[in-house]
């Protein structure tokens, strides 16, 4: 792709949660691939990560990481107490990430500058940085970001207040619209590495899903269905991509259900072996009871693997099109749309070829070219 260089913006600041490391080179891609193809002087600021590891670096982006701990909503249930200390340390980041934002943006020339927020966690802060310095705001919403915040009245009062939105479905931006509707919004979905995840001889007993081990994928879901499947297929082993606070409740629920020699969880892997791992696999499943458009889907028809998702978010149109969708929470109708494609060779060519044919459309050039385009508009 040929980089974009809008003359009018000089810089482009960027505040992110995570980013593409050596260690976990598959997170923050978003953020990484807008300043690798967007050709301006970018500074970033990142949530520290562990020291042994390091973050890819770009020519034109000088990263600035921000020390702070945080915990993670283990389940949905979680009890009153906890969940008041969880949303306390997550108070408190934000202040460290505001007051680190303040020291280094003062004395520096903010003229023509665009302040992007990557992750909901710092919309407060960096709404306050830019009505301090006058620097126009573009917020990025994706997953379940909205859903969060729009109950939470410090955070409508600032999505009032913020005029750039960057929306990965259109649910998410009708969302944003009743909430602000003078808002201006660039729907651009996600994207894959379509050089990484290629279509590879397929191993039919291999079934590949990718995701952080939180309540809001319901693996339990995932593994009760693989279940049922197993029963038809004994020889089937199913890869789970991904580490989270739900890791132990899975590994008891696998154990309990004797599938330790073929439901295996991967935890986090370097995004090249994810990428070899699912360009051979038969399937790829998405299990999620709440979801905006997860690249993972995407990386799976880049793969060229059916796709079986739920029908949440922007799962439901992907899986139509390329495979089968399904209700959310439904293991018995999880294991059926399994059993489907494993039984209809047919059908499952037709949707092998559909991926290999329209994979092209889900790269990241031509969403950076719209992100790219919209920053022009603000200038």
């Amino acid at each position: 792709m040929q980089k974009n260089n809008n003359s009018r913006i000089k810089k482009i600041i960027r505040i992110c949660r995570t980013w593409p490391t050596e260690k976990f080179n598959g997170i923050g891609l978003h953020a990484y691939n807008y300043s690798k193809f967007i050709d301006k002087p970018t500074k970033v600021f990142l949530k520290d990560f562990e020291k042994e590891d390091k973050p890819f670096l770009l020519s034109n982006v000088s990263i600035k990481k921000i020390k702070y701990k945080d915990l993670l909503l283990k389940k949905k249930n979680t009890n009153k107490l906890k969940l008041f200390f969880i949303l306390f340390t997550k108070i408190i980041g934000e202040i460290i990430m505001f007051l680190r934002l303040i020291k280094y943006i003062a004395g520096e020339e903010t003229d023509h500058n665009i302040l992007h927020i990557h992750s909901a966690n710092y919309i407060i802060s960096g709404f306050t940085i830019s009505a301090i310095y006058k620097i126009p705001i573009v917020m990025q919403l994706g997953g379940t970001d909205i859903i969060r915040m729009e109950k939470s009245i410090i955070h409508r009062f600032v999505l009032k207040r913020i005029k750039y939105y960057i929306c990965i479905n259109n649910q998410i931006s009708k969302k944003v619209k009743s909430i602000n509707p003078l808002s201006k919004i660039k729907i651009v979905g996600n994207s894959a590495d379509t050089s990484l995840f290629k279509p590879l001889t397929k191993n039919k007993n291999l079934l590949v899903s990718i995701g952080n081990l939180r309540w809001q994928k319901d693996y339990l879901t995932l593994i009760r269905a693989f279940k049922i499947f197993y029963e038809t297929n004994p020889q089937a082993k199913l890869l789970i991509f991904g580490e989270g606070p739900e890791r132990k409740i899975l590994e008891s629920k696998i154990k309990d259900l004797k599938m330790e020699n073929n439901i295996f969880l991967k935890g986090y892997c370097n995004h090249s072996e994810i990428a070899n791992t699912l360009s051979k696999s038969y399937l790829y499943i998405q299990s999620s009871i709440s979801e905006g458009l997860p690249k993972s889907i995407l990386e799976g028809v880049s793969a060229g693997c059916p796709i079986i998702s739920t029908n949440v978010g922007s799962c439901k149109k992907i899986a139509d099109k390329f495979g089968i969708s399904v209700e959310p929470n439904n293991p018995e109708d999880l294991a059926k749309a399994i059993i489907k494609l494993f039984l209809k060779k047919d059908l499952w060519d037709s949707y092998h070829k559909k991926c290999i044919k329209e994979r092209v459309n889900f790269g990241w050039e031509k969403l950076v070219q719209k992100v790219s385009l919209f920053y022009d508009e603000i200038y």
